[in-house]
């Protein structure tokens, strides 16, 4: 990276320029989104800037025509002989000369336009509302949802942005941890160490697989509920494996094998068969002592 300072079109001294790997460059830029071809990157509000301008002018004319409906006017026929000041003049309660079929109401505004900018608006707050990663525009509203629902839609909006993390991750949170380091009188320059930082698309793979495993050990949980007949009966490796294959997951490094299992049972028995053991000799040393003419 090399930086070339100039005041107009005078090169200023070595002082105010530099040249670095691209490694220590001590400036990064930090960008949202770097479009095919772009020089520039663009934020987050830039590239919903058309939805933003839109909700911007639907919300001032779904509230005008909200004001405008709410407004009402009297009309009286002009050939009638019902007189509007008599009207005007009169107090609740009052007798006037009128006919009802002379006065109508008069409304404002335009509901069904209101109506037709207020549904399309919802549209555009929910795709605001997802953009930016708002919690109430992945839940759905109803009596019922669950929290693995909940977790499958969030999981969903942060896949469509991992990219954007790796990104950051990379550009702007990889040489800030290094910077620190080095400020912290740490260089791992040349140590055989690479600071990195696990986010974006890296991150949700790990905790897609943690879900996933939870999911298949849940699953795995289930035959305890079935008789011990059954269960007996049961060949684990290939549930295992069964169940795994559906999640996505290898179980088969969280199993013990048949020999294992073996030794496993094996070790457990001989375990108790020593305890039992020491319990007897326990016993019978307790018991000599208390008769010493009777040992047993």
């Amino acid at each position: 990276m090399v930086m070339t300072q100039y005041i107009g079109d005078v090169l200023l001294p070595e002082e105010y320029n530099g040249s670095w790997s691209l490694e220590d460059c001590p400036y990064r830029p930090c960008v949202w989104l770097l479009p095919d071809d772009s020089n520039y990157g663009i934020g987050l509000c830039q590239q919903y800037w058309a939805d933003l301008e839109t909700a911007s002018a639907l919300s001032e004319s779904v509230s005008d025509g909200s004001i405008l409906g709410t407004e009402v006017r009297w009309g009286v026929d002009p050939t009638s002989m019902t007189r509007a000041e008599d009207l005007n003049k009169s107090k609740n309660g009052d007798f006037v000369s009128a006919r009802k079929e002379d006065i109508n109401a008069i409304y404002g505004g335009n509901p069904e336009g209101v109506q037709v900018a207020d549904s399309f608006l919802q549209r555009v707050e929910r795709r605001l509302s997802m953009g930016f990663l708002m919690q109430s525009a992945i839940t759905r509203n109803a009596e019922r949802v669950t929290a693995e629902e909940v977790r499958m839609q969030a999981l969903e909006l942060e896949t469509s942005y991992g990219g954007v993390y790796t990104g950051i991750a990379k550009d702007v949170q990889g040489p800030v941890a290094r910077w620190t380091l080095k400020r912290a009188g740490i260089d791992i320059n040349g140590t055989g160490l690479q600071a990195t930082v696990i986010t974006g698309l890296d991150a949700l793979t790990r905790n897609a697989e943690l879900e996933s495993l939870r999911a298949a050990f849940s699953d795995m949980a289930l035959t305890a509920a079935l008789p011990d007949a059954m269960q007996a009966r049961i060949k684990w490796k290939p549930l295992g494996d069964f169940i795994g294959a559906g999640r996505g997951v290898k179980l088969s490094p969280f199993l013990m094998s048949e020999e294992e299992f073996a030794q496993s049972q094996q070790a457990e028995q001989q375990s108790r068969v020593a305890e039992q053991s020491a319990i007897a000799g326990g016993q019978a040393a307790a018991d000599a002592a208390i008769n010493p003419e009777n040992p047993q």
